[in-house]
């Protein structure tokens, strides 16, 4: 069964911040992870009449992600960092799987997420957008901020601790509100 390009589209527009994490895993470039999803996108469309449904489309998209992020790295002369192929068929397999069978609720984490990092203290905020969203080793943030590894290694970790918090509260709180309306 082929899919149209309105479900591939939407499908893949509403996994797009997953999917963008995951082709930035192998890339560390943000701007160069865009372009890949585009591409990959536009891959997908050529491809519609191989689809059977959007679980589907999902696995594809992620496989095909993956080797063109790879491909992108070699081409820049970057070694990219990734896990076995047998951990990466794994990961995608059960990713598609919580996909398929929860939609939208990872974006909503993430929703949440981007709302933690917000209370964050100004130093904490700057070391997790320095290490994930620029893309730095923790050597080059503590680098960049002139404290030792060790700290940044140490703040990085308190930073983890009190998103985990915020986010699990949030979805508690999401979660009691559901069950009292």
């Amino acid at each position: 069964m082929a899919e149209s390009g309105d479900i591939i589209v939407g499908t893949i527009l509403r996994q797009r911040n997953e999917i963008l994490a995951y082709i930035n895993a192998f890339l560390n470039d943000s701007h160069l992870a865009e372009d890949c999803l585009q591409e990959v996108s536009s891959a997908a469309l050529e491809h519609r009449d191989s689809f059977e449904d959007e679980s589907h489309i999902i696995r594809w998209t992620l496989r095909v992600a993956r080797n063109k992020a790879i491909d992108l790295a070699r081409k820049r002369q970057r070694q990219p960092k990734t896990l076995p192929d047998d951990v990466l068929d794994l990961i995608e397999e059960q990713w598609a799987a919580e996909l398929a069978e929860h939609g939208e609720e990872p974006a909503k984490d993430l929703e949440y997420l981007e709302q933690c990092v917000e209370t964050l203290s100004p130093n904490a905020r700057k070391l997790v957008e320095l290490r994930y969203f620029e893309g730095l080793s923790s050597a080059h943030v503590a680098q960049t901020v002139e404290k030792k590894v060790e700290t940044v290694y140490q703040a990085l970790a308190r930073a983890h601790v009190a998103l985990r918090e915020c986010v699990e509260r949030k979805l508690a709180a999401e979660k009691g509100e559901a069950f009292q309306s």
